[in-house]
């Protein structure tokens, strides 16, 4: 049983590692991944921000955003 999982992950590294080979050979595929990696990267960021500011600190970080535009906003004739 433990040998057929092995197997699976063995055959699906080496289908992932054809088809980001054929991705690289290619300038069009290349830019394509590029642009994936980008995106997730993106969303990663978003996504920890968003995990930063659902905390307590992130009660802190709105309170002074809000604190600083209200500031501002008096500050304007």
């Amino acid at each position: 049983m433990m040998r057929k999982a092995m197997d699976r992950m063995v055959e699906g590294y080496i289908r992932l590692r054809v088809g980001l080979a054929g991705l690289v050979e290619d300038v069009r595929g290349l830019q394509t991944l590029e642009w994936v990696a980008l995106a997730i990267v993106i969303l990663a960021m978003l996504f920890a921000v968003r995990a930063y500011l659902s905390s307590n600190a992130g009660e802190i970080v709105g309170g002074t955003i809000k604190h600083f535009f209200e500031q501002l906003k008096s500050q304007v004739p």
